[in-house]
């Protein structure tokens, strides 16, 4: 039991987005301290559809870095990411028909910034409930 409750302690979870149903405005994720940890992996859960998705109205899921916590750049293929392509304006997943709804969507980071973050750029007007998970691991210290 002791080697279970040892490797527990080496992860952490954090909301990255709040469960909300994104609409029209964009939405800017929280922000993960990733201090004593090695790689933050995301998991953007996309439930039931309840509007249009199509090429004028959908949602692009970007993941951002910061040194500081304030000043967010897009992390792209340059940086350490893994689990998909990202283009080179932080796109990681897109959303834009109701296939693609009622999906989890997965994205790694490995990078050296100290912050991460998910966002939400939508485009149109959208009915898509989501909500995401960070879990931070390799860990450098357990946490207490």
């Amino acid at each position: 039991m002791a080697v279970l409750t040892e490797r527990a302690s080496s992860f952490k979870i954090e909301n990255a987005i709040d469960a909300v149903v994104l609409t029209s405005s964009d939405t800017d994720g929280s922000t993960i301290d990733t201090q004593e940890f090695n790689t933050v992996f995301f998991a953007v859960n996309v439930g039931a559809n309840g509007g249009t998705l199509d090429g004028s109205n959908y949602v692009e899921f970007t993941l951002q870095d910061s040194s500081d916590g304030s000043t967010w750049a897009d992390v792209d293929d340059s940086t350490e990411a893994g689990g998909t392509t990202i283009s080179g304006t932080g796109v990681w997943a897109t959303v834009d028909a109701g296939g693609e709804a009622e999906s989890t969507y997965k994205i790694a980071y490995t990078g050296t910034e100290r912050y991460v973050r998910l966002q939400a750029d939508i485009t149109g007007t959208i009915s898509l409930p989501v909500g995401a998970v960070a879990v931070l691991g390799d860990g450098l210290c357990p946490q207490s």
